[in-house]
């Protein structure tokens, strides 16, 4: 009889602290001990929050095992909205921006990685729109009437003779003339992606925070593929955080202030033809067909 009790009383103590850690009170996707060992609230929904202001919600932060209350959580030099956890060619900005997992190449599991997948139907694919400083969520970013996909956006392949070569986001190459009529620029893509946020912000649409899709909160898959090397354990080093007030959230023209501070503004700064080098990124390009060819009206480039 004794025996039977130590064993059941064994059983007990490894199933609470499962059920503590999957319990969660206000059901916003991020388990109560989750929310309490991170300063968030565990009885309010605070999923959409971003207490620190790096462009990741909490509950993509919980998705991602970083830091709500730190841009920075391992330390690295990398925010964490610029990592890519799973690296897949999205980072954990955009995965939780664009509701996929920043734990799984394949967060619905189609046989289509997240970075070949297509959120908004433009015609440039999530990989591309996270490498051209476009938005994920919306077909036409810069709201020129033009869908990103045609754009042009993608990498300076060649620069020869006034002449450019652009390999495009989707595979393709388109060349064209650049004479003293086309108009470059440089931005950076931390000012594109600001911009983003703000005109979600002007829209009155939440920011991104399904960042979870097909996990249950405590869930802790493994990722599909490779391992979490270089990353640390999440709970190193936190809890250090005075400077952030529990579910303190910065307000929008706190971020924008921050944005313009780190030299992040949303305006693009004139650069020049010597700045088409190869390898280059191109937010987008805009061209007009001539009788003597295609010609490029309007540059844009990441720096």
């Amino acid at each position: 009889m004794t025996k039977i009790c130590l064993a059941l009383t064994l059983v007990f103590a490894l199933l609470v602290p499962a059920a503590a850690q999957a319990r969660d009170r206000d059901r916003d996707g991020m388990p109560d001990r989750w929310e309490k060992r991170h300063g968030t609230q565990a009885k309010k929904k605070s999923a959409a929050k971003d207490p620190d202001g790096d462009s990741v919600s909490n509950l993509g932060e919980f998705g991602a095992k970083t830091d709500p209350k730190r841009k920075d959580s391992d330390r690295d030099g990398v925010r964490d909205d610029d990592e890519d956890r799973d690296r897949d060619a999205v980072d954990n900005g955009n995965e939780d921006r664009q509701g996929t997992s920043s734990r799984k190449r394949d967060s619905d599991r189609d046989g289509l990685s997240d970075a070949r997948e297509d959120r908004d139907r433009d015609g440039l694919s999530n990989g591309g729109e996270d490498s051209t400083g476009n938005d994920p969520i919306d077909r036409d970013t810069d709201d020129d009437g033009a869908k990103d996909g045609a754009e042009q956006a993608g990498v300076v392949a060649s620069f020869v003779g006034g002449v450019l070569t652009i390999d495009l986001a989707n595979g393709t190459q388109v060349s064209g003339l650049v004479d003293d009529a086309t108009e470059i620029d440089c931005d950076s893509e931390r000012a594109q992606e600001a911009s983003h946020r703000s005109k979600t912000r002007r829209g009155g649409k939440s920011r991104g925070a399904a960042a979870a899709i097909d996990e249950e909160p405590g869930d802790e898959d493994e990722l599909d593929e490779g391992d979490d090397e270089g990353l640390g354990d999440e709970d190193e080093g936190l809890g250090d955080d005075a400077d952030l007030d529990e579910d303190e959230d910065p307000t929008d023209d706190e971020l924008d202030d921050e944005d313009e501070d780190a030299g992040q503004g949303s305006d693009g700064k004139p650069c020049s033809a010597g700045d088409l080098r190869p390898g280059v990124r191109i937010h987008e390009a805009e061209a007009t067909l001539t009788e003597d060819g295609l010609v490029f009206d309007e540059i844009s480039l990441l720096r």
